[in-house]
């Protein structure tokens, strides 16, 4: 999981890193986000209440939300 978060978000670590250095890297990166809470209870409450008929609920795409943090 966590080789592939640091793929999904190309975090600059070295691909045969230790778990160690895996791990700090990728609490970093996930610290370094400022989420606004209430725009995302808002936007998970809308989708759920949006897909409320279908059998599936959706969840985002790692790679799709890999390229919407990049800066």
């Amino acid at each position: 999981v966590l080789r592939r978060y640091r793929q999904a978000f190309k975090l600059n670590v070295k691909a045969r890193s230790s778990k160690d250095d895996l791990v700090l890297a990728a609490s970093r990166h996930f610290t370094s986000h400022m989420v606004d809470e209430v725009d995302t209870i808002a936007r998970f409450l809308y989708t759920v209440h949006s897909n409320k008929g279908t059998s599936e609920t959706p969840i985002a795409n790692v790679d799709s939300a890999a390229s919407r943090h990049q800066s």
